[in-house]
């Protein structure tokens, strides 16, 4: 890839983000049927739990064997062979993630002049939040000219087996999880509805595998080929910030930050997939509702 064509990329990517705050924070309208939950302090066992896991944390933090064990190693040391392409595939999720907002604008106006249901908003929103890391996607397919190669550049293979994967992921998810519910608990009161129940099929399913084979995969992988490690869990960690609303940022940073340093400590994107959807899945399921 040309310098030229990697700026334009990378003056697109910072258009798209500067479009989508500004349509969000002057068109915003509130979903129809869903009430902003209100906010209160964590319970009592919730901060119990994170000073328990603080204290084992210092605890291995203080071991040579357990450091030695948790060494971060740099596993992507060669470049990728189609990284130009992780890049303008990235480009073009930024791109469309503009155009399906401007649609969900015209979508709400629709939702509440005909009165949506929570059932049919929901899919709605599941579905179209997700065309955009799928266009993207077949975008690096079709310029790779393969399906294999592009998925074990971005990290998916076993790494030191799935079962370990899984468990560091799912255990790193709850960490973030008991972190989030300190800082920033959410009560809602119990709700039978269905939204609930289509949330969190799309937040521990659709939503962690797409995110990440775009951030942690293909833009990881591109931004790995010309950093080194750290700035590179920095700096992709803002752009996942970036595809998210204002309110979320703060959040999605600081969970982004754990899933870079996953992925390059692991070398395998199913520790980072694990620890999304055991987030979320957490999430979700403290707010009430048939999960809570």
């Amino acid at each position: 890839m040309t310098r030229r064509r990697a700026w334009i990329c990378w003056g697109l990517i910072a258009g798209s983000w500067i479009v989508e705050t500004a349509v969000g924070i002057l068109a915003h309208v509130p979903r129809p049927e869903i009430a902003v939950p209100p906010r209160a302090t964590p319970p009592a066992w919730a901060v119990a739990a994170a000073c328990v896991v603080a204290c084992l944390l210092v605890a291995a933090a203080a071991s040579r064997r357990v450091r030695a064990c948790l060494r971060v190693r740099p596993r992507l040391s060669r470049p990728s062979v189609h990284g130009d392409a992780y890049l303008e595939a990235f480009t073009l999720c930024a791109v469309l993630d503009v155009a399906v907002l401007l649609a969900v604008g015209v979508l709400i106006r629709m939702a509440i002049r005909h009165a949506w249901s929570d059932r049919t908003w929901t899919i709605v929103l599941m579905f179209a939040g997700r065309l955009p890391d799928a266009a993207a996607i077949a975008y690096a397919f079709a310029r790779a000219r393969s399906v294999r190669a592009p998925l074990a550049e971005w990290g998916w293979k076993r790494g030191g087996g799935a079962l370990r994967e899984l468990s560091v992921g799912v255990l790193t998810g709850i960490l973030i999880w008991l972190v989030w519910q300190l800082r920033d608990a959410v009560v809602e009161p119990n709700d039978t509805s269905t939204f609930l129940g289509w949330s969190m099929a799309s937040s521990v399913t659709l939503t962690p595998i797409f995110e990440e084979t775009i951030c942690r995969g293909a833009l990881y992988r591109y931004l790995r080929d010309h950093m080194s490690w750290l700035p590179t869990v920095i700096f992709s960690s803002a752009l996942f910030a970036a595809m998210h609303s204002a309110s979320r940022m703060p959040h999605a940073y600081a969970a982004g930050l754990a899933y870079g340093l996953l992925r390059e400590w692991r070398g395998s994107l199913v520790a980072p997939v694990a620890a999304h959807a055991s987030w979320n899945a957490l999430a979700i399921a403290a707010c009430g509702g048939p999960f809570g």
